[in-house]
């Protein structure tokens, strides 16, 4: 008879019938111990479900306290499933209940923010006593930090180290590696688009909130907020450190894996955080091994970090991270930039050819800075920098090779099929010829005249574009060509193909009009139809020629300077990464 009473019960509970509930409980007096399938109570599924008219009901007989198997209370199983309302109840009617654990030793605010409910957190942080958080009391502070760095709680993770610094000393080795590999959690890392970066620099947020719910302003806001604590919880974290007394080799060595793990994640906002705190971190010591170059400029440029590179650079120890030597296998700087880009950075960047050319971008940027002896220098394989690049990019190079030949092949069609059409429209005159003189009957309209200028540009252009893509197929291809060559006559390709499609439109819009006059009804949606496949060219083709033009043209990797190329990187591709 017990499963019977329980789906009684159950049931009651789904509906919401509190006097079903109630008047159960009074005909069975001894159904107050009676558990669900899962152990639970009738007050912890009733939290469990969301209804608070039940919850209420019971709690007016039964104890708040009550423990299901695994020793959660029913404000527990509330939290768990985000009831901020049921949680305020249980709270009112017993405030011990935010201190009591379960059988993994959690108490409710970590269970809440464990699963991600932004406002129960909230407010069972606001009643939980900070004392059970402290160190000396227990886990629940370190197992509260946890989850906040989860579940992005950066402002609650603040206040914690805030009011509890001696949770810094248990957990900082921990918090500095989470921050250092995530870089969602800065600015640096936040992959806005142009528009979304205005927005997020600009301060509108009191003259202009009523604009917050719209064009999402909100959640950048909100971004914006999370990234300030982020930065405020790991300067707390860097000016603890100033006051600890590292020991062991690995406390002393854990700030400098952070830092790595931070270049090769291009978290510019850690980097910068780290030093202003204590510029001594830069030169910490490093575990010599072949996983560590010993030198956070070789790491920037291996992992093509431009703005950390240039950053490093410009630091009064810039020359000493120039010069000095990697622990792996002597590799110098030059080195680094001879090594192949990894997937990640290389996925960026739309073809293999452009792939190419800016891993040569790189190695060329490096090779100003240094020294003829780093440049004739080898490593313990006996290689120079040059020969790391050959060795390394060889694949890429064959890949750049085959993708420029396809691409030439693919637009030659489409220029010959040009050629071919607009040639014969040169002959084949719309109205024909005066059968006495020879001379094109419309010779005198101004439809005419743009008729035979647009046939001709149309004609040319596609002629040199064609020539132009026949000279991919019989180049060399050395790697010095991918660095301007190659880049600079697929752009001069693309765009003789572009005009000479344009004008191959243009000139079917003036036939049209020199052989229908006024018939604007069949006019009009001819030449609105005849824009089509101008469209479709500029929108499939012209993103891949703003890129090359950004990557040839844009300032050197090095430079503070932004050219008008890096604008316009910023305005067609936001924080997309095409280095």
């Amino acid at each position: 008879m017990e499963r019977p009473q329980s789906l009684i019960v159950q049931n009651a509970i789904d509906k919401g019938d509190v006097d079903a509930v109630i008047d159960f409980f009074k005909r069975n007096p001894g159904a107050e111990n009676l558990r669900f399938w899962k152990g639970d109570t009738s007050l912890h599924y009733a939290a469990m479900v969301g209804k608070s008219n039940v919850v209420k009901a019971l709690l007016e007989c039964r104890s708040a306290v009550e423990k299901d198997p695994w020793d959660n209370t029913a404000l527990a199983r509330a939290t768990q499933f985000g009831y901020t309302e049921i949680a305020k109840y249980f709270v009112s009617k017993d405030s011990s209940l935010v201190s009591m654990v379960n059988e993994d030793e959690d108490i409710p605010v970590v269970t809440a923010c464990r699963q991600g409910h932004k406002e129960v957190t909230n407010f069972l942080y606001s009643e939980t006593p900070f004392e059970i958080l402290l160190r000396e009391n227990g886990k629940q502070g370190s197992q509260l930090l946890h989850w906040c760095f989860i579940s992005k709680r950066f402002d609650i993770m603040f206040d914690v180290l805030r009011c509890g610094p001696s949770l810094i000393d248990e957990n900082w080795k921990d918090l500095l590696d989470g921050f250092a590999r995530t870089p969602t959690a800065f600015s640096s890392g936040s992959g806005l688009t142009f528009w979304q970066r205005w927005i997020y620099e600009c301060r509108l947020w009191g003259l202009a909130s009523f604009l917050l719910p719209f064009l999402g302003i909100k959640q950048i806001h909100a971004l914006k907020l999370s990234h300030r604590f982020a930065r405020a919880n790991l300067c707390l974290i860097c000016q603890h450190l100033t006051k600890l007394q590292l020991r062991t080799w690995e406390d002393q060595i854990a700030p400098r894996k952070a830092l790595t793990s931070a270049i090769e994640n291009g978290i510019y906002d850690f980097l910068i955080e780290m030093v202003k705190t204590n510029a001594d971190l830069l030169l910490a010591p490093v575990p010599k091994d072949e996983t560590i170059s010993g030198n956070l400029l070789m790491d920037a440029i291996e992992f093509r970090q431009e703005k950390i590179a240039r950053f490093l650079i410009g630091l009064p120890l810039g020359n000493v991270f120039i010069n000095l030597p990697g622990f792996s296998r002597k590799n110098n700087i030059l080195h680094m930039a001879g090594r192949l880009a990894s997937d990640s950075q290389l996925s960026h960047i739309s073809g293999a050819a452009l792939q190419m050319q800016r891993e040569i971008q790189w190695f060329k940027e490096v090779e100003s800075l240094v020294s003829q002896r780093q440049k004739d220098a080898k490593n313990d394989n006996g290689e120079t920098a040059y020969q790391v690049l050959a060795r390394e990019h060889k694949a890429l190079l064959k890949e750049a090779e085959d993708w420029t030949k396809g691409l030439a092949n693919s637009y030659i069609i489409v220029g010959a099929l040009i050629i071919t059409i607009m040639f014969a429209a040169a002959f084949t005159l719309p109205g024909g010829n005066d059968q006495n003189k020879g001379f094109p009957i419309f010779k005198n309209k101004a439809a005419f005249l743009a008729y035979i200028i647009s046939d001709a540009i149309s004609l040319f252009a596609a002629a040199a574009s064609v020539i132009i893509f026949l000279g991919f197929l019989t180049s060399r291809y050395n790697m010095e060509d991918f660095h301007n060559s190659i880049p600079k006559k697929l752009m001069a390709g693309l765009s003789t193909l572009f005009v000479s499609l344009a004008a191959m439109m243009i000139a079917f819009c003036s036939a049209i009009f020199l052989m229908l006059e006024d018939r604007w009804w069949i006019i009009i949606p001819a030449v609105l139809l005849a824009g089509i496949p101008v469209s479709l060219f500029a929108w499939l083709q012209f993103p891949l020629l703003v890129e090359i033009y950004v990557l040839t043209y844009r300032s050197p990797i090095f430079s503070e300077k932004r050219s008008l190329a890096s604008k316009m990187k910023a305005f067609f591709f936001g924080k997309k990464k095409i280095e």
